[in-house]
């Protein structure tokens, strides 16, 4: 693997943004990091973008409110009674995936050959200008169809559409866009990630990375990930069940959790097998050099002294070796286990919606 030198020299900025993304603890937080589009207009703080993310969504309702021509059908509509929670949902659904994978991302990078600038600059590669237009261009099929679709969703179907109705087109695209940039962050870090494993090499030795677990951050941009899911997942079934709505509602979140498992498979199976190239060669390597101490003992009349020390090494070897073996086979289980039992509450969620006209259908 190709190996890059740490440069000492490296800007105060990058380092200190890199400390602010060492902040996490290993828990998914809301605390901001300017790096995301949105993120660099919304507050950093935990409670003041909440209460931006609140009044952004109020502030929809309000005017859906004041546009609307006929205020009873507004007030009695369940689509605009839950869109502000859901708008809000979003938007902090995007902050919480934005920080979890920029964070971990950051904090197993810290353990590479790799200078904090650069470590940056392939985050913004994801996250900046062109993550955004990318978004824009992946959310512009499930805007469109949306808005040739309004008529059948018009507050009050008589009146045809009215400014109200195309309101709540502007929001249905603001949250295709927030999904949308979702799965590019899911998708860019995956191969961000395939390639910082392939090209980039751990500074500690492998015995140390195995047993400090030193590649876990990695892994826990899905696991932390698919905890989010947990309550984005959580917030799509309330949706649908309260508006109403159909199977195709669950377009977005079903998109999600494919891109979700699917981009957490190839980094696994890639660090797996970087891991375990690198296990086999080490045993491979004791392995020979328990021979040649058992081949050194039967060949020598050594005093008792020297074949005490020569059985105490082929001992660690071979304790080496198995230990080894071990941490091979636990290597990332605990984390893909973690992935698929977080992920089957959404499916769950999703399949019943399904299945539940069948059943009823009976």
């Amino acid at each position: 693997m190709t190996q890059i030198s740490t440069q000492a020299s490296g800007s105060t900025a990058a380092s200190g943004w890199r400390r602010q993304a060492d902040d996490s603890r290993g828990s998914v937080s809301l605390e901001g990091l300017p790096v995301a589009w949105i993120d660099r207009l919304l507050p950093r703080r935990p409670k003041a973008f909440l209460g931006v993310i609140g009044s952004v969504a109020s502030g929809v309702w309000l005017l859906g409110m004041v546009l609307a021509t006929d205020r009873g059908a507004f007030l009695l509509s369940r689509e605009w009674q839950i869109q502000p929670l859901f708008l809000a949902g979003h938007l902090v659904t995007l902050r919480l995936f934005v920080t979890c994978y920029t964070r971990n991302y950051l904090k197993g990078v810290q353990y590479l050959d790799v200078p904090p600038a650069d470590a940056k600059a392939w985050v913004l590669n994801v996250l900046g200008p062109r993550g955004a237009v990318v978004a824009l261009a992946v959310a512009s099929p499930f805007c469109f169809f949306d808005i040739i679709s309004l008529n059948e969703y018009c507050l009050v179907p008589e009146h045809g559409v009215a400014a109200v109705d195309v309101l709540q087109a502007v929001v249905w695209c603001v949250e295709w866009v927030i999904n949308a940039y979702i799965w590019v962050i899911l998708v860019g870090f995956a191969l961000l990630l395939s390639w910082t494993i392939r090209n980039q090499a751990f500074r500690d030795p492998l015995q140390t990375v195995i047993q400090l677990k030193q590649y876990r951050p990695f892994l826990l941009m899905s696991v932390q990930g698919s905890t989010i899911l947990v309550f984005f997942g959580a917030l799509y079934g309330l949706y649908v069940w309260y508006a109403d709505g159909d199977l195709s509602d669950f377009v977005g979140l079903g998109l999600t959790l494919i891109l979700l498992f699917g981009c957490f498979v190839p980094p696994w199976l890639l660090l797996r097998q970087r891991l375990e190239k690198e296990i086999k060669g080490q045993q491979e390597t004791l392995a020979r050099k328990l021979l040649c101490l058992q081949e050194d003992s039967e060949g020598t009349a050594a005093d008792s002294t020297d074949l005490l020390k020569q059985r105490l090494d082929e001992a660690i070897a071979m304790l080496r070796i198995t230990q080894l073996d071990r941490l091979q086979q636990e290597l990332g289980k605990a984390e893909g286990r973690a992935v698929v039992m977080r992920l089957l509450i959404p499916v769950s969620t999703v399949l019943m919606k399904a299945v539940r006209p069948l059943l009823l259908g009976l």
